[in-house]
């Protein structure tokens, strides 16, 4: 007699639906899991271009994704770090590195025995020359971390910039590939159990529906699961993060 799958339902698509699916159709043994995603065509993503943290070179790993394939695919160009650039006269902070600065003394980071040092009286010279990352980065250079862990070269990693809807497209051709059902259409109804509120089966056509063990919600900002079904109320975190703007344009190279 056949073994139920567990049912796996993700609502919304974009980048965070895909990564969500093309990590459970590749980790998952397909002969157990069943992976599903409702997206609808008409609703269009952010659609800005991604910045990323070194995560996402890991996620690419684990899920097998060729890094020049992905990189031709979406379009992306390597990154060291970040530098923040604030006001009109564009003062920076120091940069965040994809990597370490300096080296640990007595099991302690190498930043905070920089930060002693700078609240004395003694000279000290910016963090961002003690980064390997950082240095490459403003010399505009660029080499892949070393496996030799005695070397200073090792002591980084790196990130992309990419186009978000290009990545999402990818993995949606990746996630299908590796066993994902893709349902075209906007959610019509959640239907939750009378077991804690959860959900057990959704619907989004007049004569499409389907049944789940699990949901996970990636609809976004209209929060089609944990906001309207679940009432799970918004938590406004602008007292901490007063900034709640982005704009995202292209600009020009510069140094190179």
């Amino acid at each position: 007699m056949a073994t139920k799958r567990f049912s796996i339902t993700i609502l919304g698509g974009g980048t965070a639906g895909w990564m969500a699916a093309a990590a459970f159709a590749t980790r998952l043994p397909r002969e157990h899991y069943a992976v599903s995603l409702i997206e609808s065509d008409e609703i269009a993503t952010v659609g800005v271009g991604e910045a990323t943290l070194p995560h996402l070179k890991a996620f690419n790993q684990m899920i097998g994704l060729e890094e020049a394939r992905f990189m031709q695919a979406t379009r992306a160009t390597f990154k060291l770090g970040i530098e923040f650039r604030i006001g009109t006269a564009g003062r920076c902070l120091p940069a965040t590195p994809s990597g370490a600065f300096g080296e640990p003394w007595g099991g302690v980071e190498f930043q905070h025995h920089w930060m002693r040092l700078r609240s004395s009286a003694r000279p000290v010279r910016p963090i961002g020359e003690y980064s390997f990352s950082v240095s490459a980065a403003r010399a505009c250079l660029f080499g892949f971390p070393s496996p030799d862990a005695r070397s200073p070269q090792s002591t980084f990693s790196y990130a992309y910039h990419l186009d978000a809807g290009l990545y999402a497209a990818m993995l949606r051709q990746w996630g299908e590939a590796h066993g994902v059902r893709r349902h075209e259409g906007r959610l019509q109804a959640l239907h939750a159990t009378a077991r804690r509120g959860m959900c057990a089966s959704c619907s989004w056509s007049a004569a499409s529906a389907s049944s789940g063990d699990l949901f996970i919600d990636c609809s976004g900002f209209r929060s089609l699961l944990l906001g309207e079904e679940l009432g799970v109320a918004w938590q406004d975190w602008g007292e901490w993060l007063p900034c709640d703007r982005a704009w995202a344009v292209p600009c020009a190279r510069q140094g190179l």
